[in-house]
């Protein structure tokens, strides 16, 4: 089980060099503040205090599309990747961090078939809000672990929908057409609410992964 370390933890470097980052959606700060909380989920692991990150563009809806099936083209196999949702208007941030690889598929023999949610245990994803003041919370910007009852339920396998985290704190499904994004986001199995909305409609989306130094 990954060791999780919270964030006043003070051995944690600041990040060095996150002023660029190919998106349209976070700039520069962000990314550091990402780059801060894997370093926190993941310390003791993998990651050394002095670890930098890279930032790859895997996929952005507004220029690749919104389908699901090309999320798990672009997406699928690859470990350390990080989901960044803008929701239909709204200012908020959100989305959520998976050390492991998604799939949609696996194998027997031969033959492949399709995942229908099937959970995949983890210690150290996470869910995070951005620029939200609408929680209540004393910072608008939000860091969602998974719960330590709940680590089987971090991450789950669906060839249907989209990344998916928890039972149901995080879920994106194509609604009534490939191109019509849409999320789902009730508190459950991370340790806080990251939108007050339950189901949204995503004006973009990215997704990173994240290459370490």
């Amino acid at each position: 089980m990954k060791k999780e370390i919270f964030s006043n933890n003070n051995n944690i470097l600041p990040p060095r060099k996150y002023q660029k980052i190919d998106s349209t959606i976070i700039v520069g700060e962000q990314t550091a503040l990402l780059a801060k909380w894997i370093k926190e989920c993941n310390f003791g692991e993998y990651l050394k205090v002095e670890d930098d990150f890279d930032f790859k563009l895997l996929l952005r809806g507004s220029k690749n599309g919104f389908d699901i099936g090309t999320f798990h083209k672009k997406c699928d196999g690859i470990d350390n990747t990080i989901v960044i949702i803008k929701i239909k208007n709204s200012d908020e941030i959100i989305g959520g961090y998976n050390p492991f690889s998604w799939q949609s598929l696996f194998n027997i023999g031969l033959q492949s078939f399709p995942y229908e949610n099937c959970n995949v245990p983890c210690s150290s994803s996470f869910l995070f809000s951005l620029n939200n003041t609408r929680l209540g919370y004393d910072s608008k910007n939000v860091l969602s672990k998974i719960k330590e009852n709940r680590i089987n339920e971090a991450i789950y396998y669906d060839q249907t929908g989209g990344p998916k985290f928890g039972k149901s704190d995080l879920y994106l499904v194509n609604i009534s057409s490939q191109e019509n994004l849409c999320g789902h986001c009730k508190n459950y199995s991370y340790s806080h609410q990251i939108t007050d909305k339950s189901f949204f409609k995503v004006e973009d989306y990215e997704v990173f992964q994240v290459i370490v130094n």
